[in-house]
């Protein structure tokens, strides 16, 4: 009944099978109340007959081990929720399957809208800062020349007393009381002209943790394709577009594993790009940004191996109140 179900759904007959073994798998978890973390068969019978695979960006590796906001949340409950039911046969009808080159805003825009629909439906939409101190940044997507997708990026002021004349996206300290979004939108208004109006906040990504021990969130949004960035002289110099797919690929990528805090290490990240060097916070950013949208990991891994490697993101500031604050000078 399940398959016919789905059949009428119009999914084929390979994919309506994968989708009821799914959910097999799915409740049989449930019912031994064990922690559930892919199906054991409706993955490789998706694989197979589906012509797809479901790639959450937020779940990475062989072992399977999640990442993300929502996924340190299901290590401590593992119980599946109802919501998690219900959102499966969604995930398997296409919101995590991985996405064409080709793939234009309207595309981007369901993809964003459809992780952040999940992260709301699992509880991830306010994750809690990684400091007391919080800024956010806007994640300017637009449509390119080529069809394609596009992110609006600028380079700090050359007489700024910190990052000068490095790559950055439109953002800043939160105001007292101001949310992450609000904070965004009136920094890509200060700093670029960008209307707040003329912003379509599509998701917001958990924070990341600053060398300087900010929580920073980013906040992604589809801004008009003729925009043209008005640079405030004082935090900007200019602005130029990348685009967002180039931040999976290794092309004119290296990196640095630094140790961040005694005993954890990260993977700085750096991208050449336009003639500008991408790196840091916004390169990890972005690279977050472009998994969700185009459904397949990096080219790279994320991650230093061995013991201590970890996720900037899974770092607290509160840990590390004597750590290193200077980033590798060959990143410079």
């Amino acid at each position: 009944l399940r398959c016919m179900a789905y059949r009428a759904l119009g999914l084929g007959w390979g994919r309506a099978l994968a989708a009821r073994v799914a959910f097999d798998s799915l409740d049989s978890s449930v019912a031994s109340n064990r922690r559930f973390t892919s199906p054991l068969l409706g993955a490789p019978l998706v694989r197979r007959f589906g012509g797809f695979y479901p790639n959450d960006p937020w779940h990475r590796g062989t072992s399977g081990e999640p990442r993300g906001e929502s996924a340190r949340r299901s290590k401590a409950s593992p119980d599946r929720t109802e919501s998690e039911l219900s959102g499966l046969l969604e995930d398997l009808m296409g919101a995590r399957q991985s996405r064409p080159a080709s793939l234009g805003m309207d595309e981007a825009a369901d993809a964003l809208t459809r992780w952040w629909a999940r992260e709301t439906r699992n509880g991830g939409c306010d994750p809690a800062p990684l400091s007391s101190r919080r800024a956010s940044v806007l994640v300017p997507l637009s449509r390119g020349p080529d069809g394609g997708v596009q992110v609006l990026l600028c380079t700090r002021a050359s007489g700024l007393s910190t990052h000068a004349g490095e790559v950055c996206l439109p953002g800043g300290k939160n105001d007292d009381g101001e949310g992450d979004v609000d904070a965004a939108l009136r920094e890509a208004s200060e700093e670029v002209g960008l209307s707040p109006g003329d912003a379509n906040v599509l998701a917001s990504l958990p924070p990341f943790l600053s060398k300087g021990h900010v929580s920073v969130r980013p906040v992604v949004a589809a801004i008009p394709d003729e925009f043209e960035p008005v640079p405030n002289p004082e935090e900007v110099d200019r602005c130029f577009r990348v685009p967002l797919e180039s931040f999976l690929t290794k092309e004119g990528y290296s990196f640095r594993d630094w140790e961040f805090t005694r005993g954890k290490r990260i993977r700085v990240h750096r991208f050449e790009r336009g003639g500008h060097n991408v790196w840091g916070l916004t390169a990890v950013m972005l690279v977050r940004v472009a998994e969700i949208v185009y459904g397949r990991q990096a080219e790279f891994a994320m991650s230093p191996p061995g013991p201590g490697g970890t996720d900037i993101q899974s770092i607290v500031s509160e840990e590390h109140p004597s750590a290193n604050m200077e980033p590798p000078r060959s990143m410079m």
